[in-house]
């Protein structure tokens, strides 16, 4: 029987898992711990994790907010328009389509 206080990991839900410097969101266990890791984001500060190959990226919504500076009016315009009527799912793909961004960073950017 697992004891109740045992921490389940923060990225996968098992146990054991244990808290470690270089994961400020939860405890991991072994097999993600080896994978994962969490860091600052150079521009806005905030915390972010991710692989360890990429630490020290920007967060997601810094790089939505580079990606939304380069789309024009028009389609700015029709994103709104789309989340204002609920379609969240079309305005995604717009905005996917038109910045070449990933779905995390299109995500990020319905946020803004």
């Amino acid at each position: 029987m697992t004891d109740s206080h045992e921490p389940q990991c923060f990225h996968c839900g098992t146990t054991p898992a244990a808290h470690r410097a270089d994961y400020v969101l939860g405890a991991l266990c072994g097999e993600c711990a080896e994978q994962l890791t969490s860091w600052i984001c150079p521009d806005c500060g905030d915390i972010t994790s991710g692989s360890r190959s990429d630490a020290g990226a920007h967060c997601a919504r810094c790089v939505a907010q580079r990606a939304w500076a380069t789309v024009p009016d028009p389609a700015r315009e029709e994103v709104a328009r789309l989340l204002a009527a609920g379609k969240t799912i079309l305005a995604l793909k717009l905005i996917r389509e038109v910045t070449g961004c990933g779905l995390a960073e299109a995500v990020a950017l319905t946020r803004l």
